[in-house]
């Protein structure tokens, strides 16, 4: 069954306007059903409270880019991006695609700001594929692969170093992810736009990942 478009007409138009629409679209092969906003939109949320509970709806992002002023607090940034991640609900694989991950000169919270980001997309991941720049803190690189190991110690581990991608991508599954516009050091200080990406660039982009030496 395709997934239904919901529109809304504003102002509410006469019965005599909505019966001329219904049997002008009746005449193109559509169905217009309607009723009142509120009664819809309160039915909705109570299926879907029904169906997946509050903390599920609640946890939720409505949309589907998120732009972060440097004025956002920082918990507020970390909860914005391990929301839409754990959205993309690895299963299997992580690619996270990150030129400057293990930074020089780092925050001191920084491998506990990747846990928090993380930690629920590696214990249910299986493999978790690493791409950077050659020239990186490799001590850093060291304590977040500990880190990893600890989060979940069967998980399989893939390090790629190369100068390809310009951007950071986090990749789910191989085919759901997003586009992370801000580093992970010096979180929340810069403005930073954060979008999920469409599934045929997350395939090109593991594609690409996948020929890197």
């Amino acid at each position: 069954m395709q997934s239904k478009t919901i529109y809304f007409i504003e102002p509410s138009p006469n019965g005599d306007y909505l019966l001329y629409l219904a049997q002008k679209l009746s005449s193109d092969g559509y169905i217009l059903s309607y009723t009142e906003k509120e009664i819809f939109l309160m039915t909705e949320t109570k299926q879907m409270l029904l169906e997946k509970g509050t903390s599920s709806i609640l946890s939720q992002q409505l949309l589907t880019e998120e732009v972060l002023p440097d004025s956002t607090p920082r918990n507020a940034v970390l909860d914005t991006l391990k929301c839409m991640l754990n959205r993309c609900a690895p299963k299997q694989s992580l690619h996270i695609i990150d030129p400057y991950l293990y930074p020089t000169n780092c925050d001191c919270d920084y491998i506990a700001f990747f846990v928090q980001i993380f930690e629920s997309a590696i214990n249910n991941c299986s493999y978790i594929k690493i791409c950077t720049l050659p020239k990186r803190n490799k001590e850093l690189e060291q304590q977040i692969k500990d880190q990893i190991k600890r989060m979940n110690s069967q998980i399989s581990i893939e390090n790629k170093y190369s100068d390809v991608f310009h951007d950071r991508f986090w990749i789910a599954d191989s085919e759901r992810g997003v586009f992370v516009g801000t580093s992970l050091n010096g979180i929340g200080r810069r403005y930073a736009v954060i979008d999920y990406l469409q599934k045929t660039d997350a395939e090109e982009i593991v594609k690409r990942y996948n020929q890197i030496p």
